[in-house]
C-alpha cells in the first residue's frame, strides 16, 4: 500500500504519480516549468477522484546545469507546489519504493516510468510541446 502520509483523509481515490527530471527541464527551460504548472493545474481541476503525488527526479536535488534563471524559476516553483494541499508533494523520492502501487504515471521517460510499466501501471509520457 501506498504511505499513510500520502493517503490520510483522501478516502479512496486514483494515485497518479508525476515525475520530471533534470533533462526534462534543462531542454525545456522555462517552457517545462509552464508545461507541469499546466498539467498540475488539469489534475487539480479533477481532484475529486484524483490525487497527484508530485516527485520531482533526484537528479534536479543536485544542482545540475539547468542555468541559473531556470534554477531561480525552479526553486520558487518548488517552493509553492510543497505548500500546495492539494497535491502530494514527494521531496523524499518515495514514489521510487512505492510505483508500484500507484493507479497511473504521468512524466518523463526514465526508470520510474519503467518500473510503472513493467507493474502493469499505465504510463503516459509528458510532451512539453503540447500546452493545454
Amino acid at each position: 500500500p501506498l504511505p499513510e502520509c500520502w493517503t490520510k483523509g483522501r478516502g479512496r481515490t486514483q494515485y497518479l504519480i508525476f515525475q520530471v527530471n533534470a533533462a526534462f527541464v534543462a531542454r525545456y527551460k522555462s517552457g517545462a516549468i509552464s508545461k507541469i504548472e499546466d498539467a498540475l493545474s488539469i489534475m487539480k481541476q479533477n481532484r475529486e477522484g484524483l490525487a497527484c503525488i508530485f516527485s520531482p527526479h533526484e537528479t534536479l536535488d543536485e544542482g545540475n546545469d539547468i542555468g541559473e534563471d531556470v534554477r531561480n524559476m525552479w526553486e520558487g516553483f518548488i517552493e509553492k507546489v510543497s505548500k500546495d494541499p492539494d497535491v502530494i508533494y514527494d521531496g523524499n523520492h518515495m514514489a521510487n519504493e512505492y510505483a508500484v502501487y500507484a493507479d497511473a504515471y504521468y512524466g518523463s521517460t526514465g526508470l520510474l516510468a519503467h518500473r510503472c510499466a513493467e507493474a502493469g501501471v499505465p504510463v503516459m509520457i509528458m510532451n512539453a510541446e503540447c500546452l493545454g
